[in-house]
């Protein structure tokens, strides 16, 4: 990707300014339109950004805030489809696992003792393990993408923003809602909500889905199965509020949900490596896989919480007690290909569908807010909360099965198959291995299996405060003082190698139990200025803190540490509502600075499969704007833009593969330099249009909608080898509502451009794996709605 000219770089940052400086010039275009009825005013959306109810254009963060029913008109059904909506956002899925970037910073790590960058928080409970976070919305009310570091609210792993949802809530009146899909690749979407009081104090609601799809690639012909498996998807969510007097009230929150099927765990082979191209790695053409094994996934989520809310008078209690037990499995042909080399999942079989990861995650929080009786509280606004989290993750076990790379590691081994490679990068696994490799040449399959499990123990205090000393001025100081606890145990690797004609020889190698103990404080302080009713000028430093951890997926080395991140931010914004609430612009530049970033490097030969490390200081430097135009009764218009400059200032000890001739060689290399390089999913321009135009008909009103999506391209990996070339999603809808059935009926369209860009890549030692997202679509949506508040 080029770098922008000074000019270009202008014309992004010079709109700040421009839209301050509108800020405060908006008095007189408010007064001008101060007589006139805010009657298609845009809507307004509550957010509980800093842990109290408060509308989205009065809280001084960068946020965007989308309704349930904007959402789901604007046909988002999956986490990952909020990227499409948010400029700034980058949100993969890779094997099941959760890949999420805002602002440049995230992290690309994908087993389950690397922690997400940006938090995910349901009904205010924290998940920190991202296998399956890619899973449908389901009945929400609403979702908050919160922009920069949240270290001192949302806490640990918060270093690049937090994603909250709110699922929807039972009403006081009996409501039913159901909503069926169809479209390309047979795809069918169904979503069924009811809600209402069973007495006057107990009041439920419960929310089913049932989603399954084919998978747009197709198998090439001649392998051992002639279709991909399907995807499935099932969720239930079940909530019951008790509201037994003025000063309490109690919620119970169930959720479950599963997938499975081939989704994101299909590796399709782009490009071999040196490597790959001798062991006979070949690939197929686009939308098509060539793989030797039948990829699927499978997981599974089973959580609770109880919310627990108190009103004595001078300040609220608010409590949040939560389980979850997470468990999953992945079948993945590691080399995505037809050649016959390692496979990745199960318990090294490939036959037996039993869970290898596992997660069990105890949470515990206390709030205690202030309101409109407590002490000061017309200039005084405060939260004090006390945390607790108590999590076991980890592999029992995942399995390698390694068959044809066996024997192509004999010939190279022997010297039977000369290479233009260095063959010192298999030392690690040689030496280790000795004499179990030794007769390699009549070696039938090898099986490993390992296992591995990290504990965290997590306590943390945070406090936050807003001084309002006069009406325009609001000071914002704030806290968080965390203590964490981390243990790796139960890290074994056993090897079970089969000869010709004789019994298993197995060896099982231990690795010690290893931990470690931290301590951290992160500050926060906001300064923010009203000019004028719906304006408003902010100034924030805000630190987050991202918990050290271990590598648990090991071959040859002992688990390998990761350092913690901490991530320091500066940022200046404005937020303005004009024309009577009808026109909204909010815009912000920033600066972060991250050190000790945390990456993640995947190969086999390397000695631990996955290998962690960190950047000693990265920086990224952006700006992003979003502007809401409700034009008239029949044009509402959005659009959005980020821009990011991310970049590695120090990397100079890294470990990589190695280039020839300027191209991906695939060469394990454990000295690397990428100081200077792009950071990882940070793509320079990210923007969003969004058009609707609403008319009345016989009967109902016709909505026609229209999401144009661009992104000028990324890097995968942080030797910017790997390269995302800029592409663009057209989205497009036309929805008749009915007034008197209350029924929707929507025809719809994705990516109608049918543009090419992937939802993943990654390097291997045999080459560089991905695939493709969705081509176009095309389909039809009911929704009915019954009742309601």
């Amino acid at each position: 990707m080029r770098l922008k000219t000074g000019f270009e770089r202008c014309s992004v940052f010079c709109l700040i300014p421009a839209l301050i400086g509108l800020g405060g010039f908006s008095p007189l275009l408010l007064n001008a339109q101060e007589k006139q009825s805010p009657q298609y005013a845009l809507e307004e959306i509550v957010v509980t950004a800093q842990k109290r109810a408060e509308n989205v254009n009065e809280v001084p963060i960068a946020i965007n805030a989308f309704s349930g029913d904007a959402l789901e008109k604007a046909g988002v059904k999956s986490m990952a489809d909020l990227a499409i909506k948010t400029p700034g956002l980058v949100y993969d899925t890779l094997v099941n696992y959760a890949v999420i970037f805002i602002r440049g910073v995230g992290t690309d790590a994908f087993i389950p003792s690397a922690d997400l960058s940006v938090a995910p928080y349901i009904d205010g409970v924290y998940f920190p393990i991202s296998f399956g976070l890619a899973r449908s919305l389901g009945e929400v009310e609403r979702v908050e993408v919160l922009k920069g570091p949240q270290g001192t609210l949302f806490g640990r792993n918060s270093t690049g923003g937090a994603i909250s949802i709110t699922t929807r809530q039972p009403s006081d009146s009996f409501t039913a809602k159901a909503s069926t899909s169809y479209e390309r690749f047979s795809e069918n979407n169904n979503r069924l909500y009811v809600s209402g009081p069973l007495t006057d104090e107990l009041s439920a609601s419960a929310a089913v889905i049932y989603n399954t799809r084919d998978d747009y690639y197709e198998p090439v012909a001649g392998l051992s199965y002639d279709e991909l498996q399907p995807y499935r998807e099932r969720g239930a969510n079940f909530t019951a509020r008790w509201l037994p007097s003025e000063w309490a009230e109690a919620t119970l929150s169930a959720y479950y949900f599963d997938s499975e099927g081939v989704g994101t765990s299909l590796l399709a082979c782009l490009q071999p490596s040196a490597l790959g191209s001798t062991l006979g790695i070949s690939c197929a053409p686009d939308y098509k896989s060539n793989t030797n094994l039948d990829n699927t996934a499978y997981s599974e989520l089973k959580a609770g919480a109880l919310t627990l809310q108190f009103f004595p008078g001078p300040f609220d209690i608010k409590s949040i007690t939560a389980y979850q037990d997470t468990n999953g499995q992945s079948l993945v042909d590691f080399d995505g290909s037809s050649a016959n080399l390692v496979e990745f999942g199960g318990d090294g079989t490939q036959k037996e569908n039993t869970p290898q990861l596992f997660g069990e995650i105890f949470t515990q929080e206390i709030q205690f807010i202030s309101n409109n009786e407590s002490p000061g509280g017309d200039q005084l606004e405060w939260i004090f909360g006390l945390y607790y989290l108590d999590s076991t993750v980890g592999y029992d076990p995942v399995g390698f099965a390694l068959a044809g790379l066996n024997n192509g590691l004999s010939g190279l081994l022997g010297g039977d198959l000369p290479l233009p490679i260095d063959l010192s990068a298999l030392a690690p696994l040689t030496d280790t291995l000795g004499s179990i490799l030794s007769p390699l040449d009549n070696l039938v399959q090898a099986k490993i299996n390992v296992t591995g499990s990290l504990d965290t123990v997590a306590e943390s205090a945070f406090t936050q405060a807003t001084w309002t000393p006069i009406n325009w001025l609001d000071i914002t100081l704030g806290g968080r003082f965390q203590r964490e606890k981390r243990r790796v145990y139960n890290a074994n690797l056993q090897l079970s190698t089969q000869l010709v004609g004789e019994t298993a020889y197995v060896e099982a190698i231990g690795y010690p139990a290893e931990e470690f103990e931290e301590t951290n404080f992160s500050p926060k302080l906001n300064i923010s200025v009203v000019p004028a009713d719906g304006q408003i000028i902010y100034a924030s430093y805000q630190q987050a803190f991202k918990s050290g951890s271990y590598n648990i997926v090991n071959l040859t080395e002992s688990p390998t540490f990761i350092r913690p991140e901490t991530v320091t931010s500066y940022e200046l914004g404005v937020k303005s509502s004009l024309l009577d609430r009808r026109l909204q612009i909010n815009a912000a530049i920033f600066k972060t600075e991250i050190e000790d970033l945390q990456s993640q490097f995947v190969s086999l030969l390397s000695g631990g499969v996955v290998q962690f490390q960190n950047a000693e200081l990265a920086v990224v430097e952006g700006a992003d704007i979003d502007i809401q135009w409700a034009a008239s009764e029949a044009w509402r218009f959005s659009l959005g833009a980020s821009y990011l400059d991310g970049r590695y200032d120090k990397f100079d000890d890294a470990v990589g593969y190695t280039e020839s001739n300027g191209e991906f060689a695939g060469m394990y290399s454990p000295d690397e330099n990428y100081s200077g390089n792009t950071i990882v999913r940070n793509p320079e321009l990210t923007a969003t249009l969004g058009i609707n135009w609403f008319t009345p008909l016989p009967g109902g009103e016709l909505n026609i909608g229209l999401d144009y999506y661009y992104n000028d391209g990324f890097y995968y990996d942080a030797a910017n080898q790997l390269e995302q070339k800029s592409y663009t999603v057209l989205n497009a809808r036309a929805t008749y509502s009915h007034d008197d059935s209350n029924i929707d009926v929507s025809l719809f369209g994705g990516n109608l451009e049918n543009s090419k860009y992937y939802i993943y890549q990654f390097q291997t030692d045999f080459g560089v794996v991905g695939k493709l997202a969705r081509p176009v679509s095309y389909g039809i949506r009911v929704n009915w709605e019954f009742g309601g508040d």
